[in-house]
């Protein structure tokens, strides 16, 4: 029974992870017919949607690679990154699925964070995750604007650091607060219970955590991460 439970998460988890960018591929391919349709067409958009279909496509090639390891029992392969940096990124690739939900992506960045040691594009997709579970959760929101929040700062004198992921949503809900990272535990219609629980394995490969905390304006939902920093001369020996 354990090695069908294995089985059935690796399986979950390659449809869960790849599922993303692939969607991001098909939004930006439609996107891109849409630009060459109009007179005269728009080759900077085009470019710019082709760029993001390529950008997609490669990380769905990093997440297959990447869950080759883990199916292997491989340890990430870890080097230094600024987590400024890996938030940047992110909000790059989601800055056409925010603006098709109307979300106003807001990021509170630290500054002089240490460095962490990790896996770039596991922590990549950690955040990925949590941040479209956020803007899922905003779909349910009318009454305000839709505000999608991601904070980093260090702390426990700078041997942390810390990234929050939080939004003004309807919040959990009825959602088992001891049971949001179980495998296949999921409160959404059509949800399969992973991306909670593949965020959280990640970063007990990186010797973090992750846990839900109480929002700052007492609505919506807030995930935090923490992770420990590198300093410079640590990193260099």
């Amino acid at each position: 029974m354990e090695l069908e439970a294995s089985v059935s998460e690796l399986a979950a988890s390659i449809v869960h992870e790849v599922n993303q960018p692939l969607s991001a591929v098909l939004t930006n391919g439609e996107a891109c017919l849409r630009w060459l349709d109009r007179d005269p067409i728009d080759a900077a958009a085009v470019r710019f949607s082709v760029e993001r279909m390529i950008v997609n496509g490669r990380r769905a090639v990093d997440i297959v690679a990447r869950l080759r390891l883990l199916a292997r029992r491989c340890m990430p392969e870890k080097e230094p990154v600024h987590i400024n940096d890996l938030v940047g990124d992110v909000a790059a690739l989601l800055t056409g699925e925010f603006e098709k939900r109307e979300i106003r992506l807001v990021l509170d960045l630290g500054v002089e964070l240490p460095q962490v040691l990790a896996d770039r594009i596991e922590l990549q997709q950690v955040l990925i995750n949590l941040a479209m579970n956020a803007a899922q959760a905003l779909n349910a929101t009318t009454s305000r604007p839709k505000l999608l929040t991601i904070c980093t700062l260090a702390s426990h004198c700078r041997s942390k650091v810390q990234l929050h992921v939080s939004d003004n949503g309807p919040g959990l809900g009825e959602a088992d607060p001891t049971r949001l990272f179980d495998a296949f535990y999921t409160t959404k219609d059509d949800g399969m219970g992973m991306g909670l629980f593949i965020c959280r394995s990640i970063l007990s490969l990186h010797n973090g955590k992750i846990e839900v905390r109480e929002p700052e304006a007492g609505i919506g939902a807030c995930f935090a991460i923490e992770l420990d920093g590198q300093l410079t001369k640590d990193i260099a020996a």
